[in-house]
């Protein structure tokens, strides 16, 4: 009598495809703890379409350059900016990002 070995193909690609999408998960939530945002309203942006927000941008530009953790600059929607030719230069001590939820006109 003949021994039947059984061999199942792709029997771990469910097991692996969840636990990857965990981990990418996980590593996700991670990032966005560490970071810190730094929302241009807070530094006095008005959002008016008329007032001349760039003091307010290069603030919260210098704030997240200058921070310990990666830090975004968060630029909130429902408002219109107006922010003159700028040059937003580092170093800065650690990853930096804009998030933007408005549209924008160039």
């Amino acid at each position: 009598m003949a021994n039947l070995t059984v061999i199942q193909k792709g029997g771990n690609g469910f097991q692996c495809s969840v636990f990857c999408c965990l981990l990418l998960l996980y590593l996700r939530l991670l990032a966005q703890i560490r970071c810190t945002v730094f929302n241009v309203k807070s530094f006095g942006a008005v959002g008016d379409g008329v007032s001349d927000d760039t003091e307010a941008f290069k603030l919260a530009w210098d704030a997240a350059c200058h921070a310990e953790e990666s830090g975004t600059v968060l630029v909130p929607d429902g408002h219109v900016f107006m922010i003159q030719s700028t040059i937003f230069t580092g170093p800065c001590n650690s990853a930096l990002s804009f998030k933007f939820s408005v549209p924008i006109f160039l």
